[in-house]
């Protein structure tokens, strides 16, 4: 994984000195957009796995998607720190701290962690990254209304029902192998529940705040 990480990291902070010299704004979605693009397309094969119920071979993940999603968190870190706010920070460390290293060290099967990718930081949000580029770099005329329904929409019906579902699947594999787990592997899969719950929940709710409190103001 070391070496994937190394490579897109370089790719990642390359492409941000280029654009940034091109005088383009909003680099960081950009760039988050082609990650999710990429993590979608890596991690569809264990999407479809999940739902055909066809995930009790020991399927491992790809170092390459490891190494992906570390290296854009680390290139947010390096490059964009002092913008990062306190709810980002903390997202950063349970995820890339916690439930990435302990769904790889102690379950086998990779399948579930790979859907937890798609739902979190996969297809369900590119449109909204994207969008936040060309909002940036005023294109199409769009207002920060606009890109802020948007992240509503995206939240709403892609982003959080996906992990909701991904929580269902974690739930049904944790009631199935209950007898086969060690406690270890419990704890820490119903510790990974509650954080994928938290994920969906907490962020969900801060898109709508935002969202609603600026259709409050115009109203006002």
């Amino acid at each position: 994984m070391l070496s994937f990480f190394l490579l897109y990291l370089v790719c990642f902070l390359i492409g941000d000195v280029i654009l940034d010299v091109n005088g383009w704004d909003g680099i960081y979605f950009f760039m988050h957009t082609v990650h999710n693009l990429y993590i979608g397309f890596l991690t569809c094969p264990s999407v479809q796995r999940i739902l055909c119920q066809d995930y009790d071979s020991n399927t491992l993940l790809s170092p390459s998607v490891g190494g992906l999603v570390y290296s854009l968190h680390i290139y947010h870190i390096l490059r964009y720190y002092d913008r990062i706010n306190t709810p980002e920070k903390v997202h950063h460390i349970v995820s890339l701290g916690i439930v990435i290293p302990l769904s790889h060290l102690l379950f086998s099967n990779h399948d579930l962690l790979a859907l937890s990718l798609f739902a979190t930081t996969g297809w369900a949000s590119v449109i909204h990254y994207f969008v936040m580029f060309l909002y940036k770099n005023k294109m199409f005329s769009l207002k920060k209304r606009d890109v802020l329904y948007i992240g509503h929409l995206s939240n709403t019906y892609f982003r959080y029902p996906l992990i909701v579902f991904n929580a269902s699947f974690l739930l049904q594999y944790l009631t199935s192998s209950f007898e086969s787990l060690s406690v270890s592997q419990l704890c820490s899969g119903y510790l990974l529940l509650c954080i994928l719950l938290w994920n969906g929940y907490y962020f969900r709710y801060l898109v709508e705040k935002s969202y609603y409190a600026a259709v409050l103001s115009e109203r006002l």
